[in-house]
């Protein structure tokens, strides 16, 4: 403060504040301002890059996410990728030892011995049949039980597949039961390994997810109160704070939280982004007029009036704005164009000057 007055009072003599069409001027010169540490801006149209900020989560795109389920519970025996992983569709991901799919193996091994013995029945009673030992009416008989069994045969290799099973695989395991009632998953999707739900060692019911793969294209969630939602439409451009990516609003509940009274938003990237999938960011909502962006550094409150101090050939002009927030800054309608320069830096200093302080 003392080298604030003792600076304005040497300036004393060179600062004059006169009258211009009903506003102030603060008279300085370069050398004044440079003294002063008075630090000027040009303003600009508002863009999307400003407004209220809302926190916002990174998720994978509901487009193209892709959840791992168990088919048969059983228990994680190995995870053979990492969470942050790339992987191509079929890579193997996890292994599980599962009762439930042994007891579908044993099962198919007694329905293929069963379909083997009644092939082979089949197959005797043509002879007889020939041979006019036996009716048509039992081989028919014969033939009915071959297709069921057969049918049979054919449900459970359906179901084994879902386990990734196919008949040459089940044979080779018939022959080298050590693997026996384990099973591995494979990537349903080209993509990332977003999470791994379940450890190792950890028992999981048949059809629950395990693991999520997203694609490399990532968006937000995010609860907007309902008063900054109004400003939102489908198709909009929306940017993070300190992101160089735009996002394209892709959905907007059409009802309110009636406990939050919020609305929640979905939006895209526009291009691959470094983003992780969980993590917190700031998402901007822009103004819903156009106007002229005021940085908050620049505004000065005088009573009930907002004042900005606008550079001009003679030196400082005290203005006057209706201002509206927008985020940490304000937006003005008119009183003020695009180029202009103001004080964002310096601010007290003026608003000192044109109360007349200064001196001792």
């Amino acid at each position: 403060m003392k080298l604030f007055k003792t600076v304005s009072f040497f300036l004393l003599g060179s600062i004059m504040l006169i009258p211009s069409q009903a506003q102030e001027i603060i008279r300085l010169n370069d050398t004044d301002i440079a003294t002063l540490g008075i630090m000027l801006s040009p303003v600009r149209n508002i863009d999307n890059s400003i407004g209220d900020s809302f926190p916002a989560t990174v998720v994978n795109s509901p487009m193209t996410t892709s959840m791992l389920n168990i088919p048969y519970a059983g228990i994680i025996q190995s995870w053979l990728v990492e969470p942050g992983q790339s992987v191509e569709q079929g890579d193997a991901l996890v292994i599980i030892q599962s009762q439930e799919l042994l007891g579908l193996q044993n099962e198919w091994n007694a329905a293929r011995y069963e379909l083997e013995q009644f092939q082979f029945e089949m197959e005797k009673d043509r002879i007889l049949l020939d041979q006019g030992i036996i009716s048509m009416q039992r081989l028919r008989q014969t033939q009915r039980n071959f297709q069921q069994a057969q049918s049979a045969l054919q449900i459970l290799e359906s179901r084994l597949a879902l386990a990734g099973f196919t008949t040459e695989s089940l044979v080779a395991l018939e022959q080298d039961n050590a693997q026996a009632g384990s099973y591995t998953l494979r990537s349903p999707a080209q993509g990332t390994v977003d999470h791994l739900m379940y450890s190792v060692g950890s028992y999981a019911e048949s059809n629950t997810p395990i693991a999520s793969i997203g694609s490399q294209q990532r968006w937000i969630s995010a609860e907007i109160p309902a008063r900054a939602a109004t400003r939102l439409s489908p198709g909009q451009v929306l940017r993070l704070q300190g992101g160089n990516t735009p996002l394209t609003l892709r959905q907007k509940d059409s009802e309110i939280d009636t406990q939050s009274q919020t609305v929640g938003i979905l939006a895209s990237f526009n291009a691959t982004t470094d983003y992780m999938v969980g993590q917190v960011v700031t998402l901007i909502i822009p103004p819903d007029e156009n106007g002229v962006h005021i940085p908050g550094d620049a505004v000065i409150h005088n009573g009930n009036d907002t004042v900005v101090y606008v550079r001009n050939a003679e030196g400082f002009e005290v203005r006057s704005l209706q201002l509206r927030p927008a985020g940490a800054d304000y937006v003005a309608a008119s009183g003020i164009i695009p180029g202009e320069q103001v004080v964002i830096r310096g601010g007290a200093i003026l608003k000192g000057i044109q109360l007349g302080l200064g001196g001792e």
